[in-house]
């Protein structure tokens, strides 16, 4: 994937995140457009673009939400959309998942990869943050002797996940220590019998 600057990812960003309702047959769902400036100098300071970020979202103005890694708010028109799959998923479950869902979720990624110039075997569409770590982290073979660092601002769950791979890890290393010793008493004895 090329080097993009941090206003091409805003961009790319928003609109992957918008084009998430192309799961749901929504049509009616119309999101108030985000008018992203083509120059963003002055972009922090900007408080008309500001604004106009607050508008996409329903949130209490009465609460400050600094979490927003592991419970950020959905802006309106994903909550939108959320609500019709929801509707949608419960009038007809097995249609809806078997058919709908999952033949729109490769199209899906087939656009997402496009959008964000990579290739969609590239692309892994999960339902959070944590289950993406996961992915990752279970997909990483690690071996006796190998380290891990973690941060003491990771995620707990992420955390969780990373225990469970150290702990699988030494786990299979005893029992293949085990089965080698089991296995060298066996021609021990064997040899010694014979």
């Amino acid at each position: 994937m090329p080097n993009l600057t941090r206003k091409e990812f805003l961009k790319q960003s928003l609109l992957a995140s918008a084009s998430l309702p192309l799961l749901s047959s929504v049509s009616e769902v119309v999101a108030r457009p985000l008018l992203i400036p083509s120059e963003s100098s002055g972009l922090t300071t900007n408080e008309v673009f500001w604004a106009n970020v607050r508008q996409q979202f329903s949130v209490n103005p009465e609460v400050v939400n600094l979490n927003n890694g592991a419970v950020g708010p959905q802006s309106i028109v994903v909550q939108q959309s959320h609500i019709k799959m929801y509707e949608e998923s419960n009038a007809a479950p097995s249609h809806f998942m078997w058919r709908d869902v999952d033949g729109k979720r490769e199209k899906l990624r087939a656009e997402l990869a496009n959008l964000l110039h990579c290739d969609k075997e590239e692309l892994a569409i999960n339902r959070n943050t944590t289950e993406g770590l996961g992915t990752v982290i279970f997909g990483i073979q690690l071996e006796a002797g190998d380290e891990v660092v973690v941060s003491d601002v990771v995620v707990v769950a992420v955390a969780v996940v990373v225990v469970v791979v150290i702990i699988v890890v030494v786990v299979v290393v005893v029992v293949v220590e085990v089965v080698v010793v089991v296995v060298v008493a066996v021609v021990v004895v064997v040899v010694v019998v014979v």
